[in-house]
């Protein structure tokens, strides 16, 4: 998190629990001496990310309640919840995760020894290949 945001979310807390109200965009802009521009993004931040709550009206920030924690951990851990039906179902992936994959080759008419590496297939015989063979042969005739 921006050292900002947290500047912005101390400020509000520390409003909330001397005042008890809402502080408004300007008095959080003056605490912190800055523009009113930069407080608005910084609140819109911490609102998405659920760290602030705000409600409709003007000066209507508050901060989440452990209620509020608990269920943003949650949701952070896959975990569906559906506050008005006060229901949480299990972790789902969106899309669903594919099968696991199997490992299975197709039969193809080669030999054993053929799909074994040696190259040689079942006709193969001897240790050395035709043009050393001949050479051995012509060499003893």
């Amino acid at each position: 998190m921006a050292s900002f945001r947290l500047l912005v979310l101390d400020f509000v807390r520390e409003y909330l629990t001397l005042n008890g109200a809402s502080p408004s965009y300007a008095e959080i802009a003056a605490g912190l001496e800055c523009s009113r521009t930069r407080v608005k993004h910084a609140i819109r931040s911490l609102v998405r990310d659920r760290l602030l709550l705000q409600g409709d009206t003007p000066r209507s920030l508050a901060m989440p309640t452990e209620r509020d924690a608990a269920i943003r951990a949650l949701v952070g851990l896959g975990y569906r919840v559906d506050t008005d039906a006060r229901t949480i179902a299990e972790p789902v992936t969106d899309p669903p995760l594919l099968p696991t994959s199997s490992l299975t080759y197709p039969r193809d008419g080669h030999s054993e020894d053929e799909r074994n590496g040696d190259g040689q297939g079942k006709a193969g015989g001897g240790g050395t290949s035709g043009r050393e063979g001949e050479a051995s042969r012509e060499g003893h005739s």
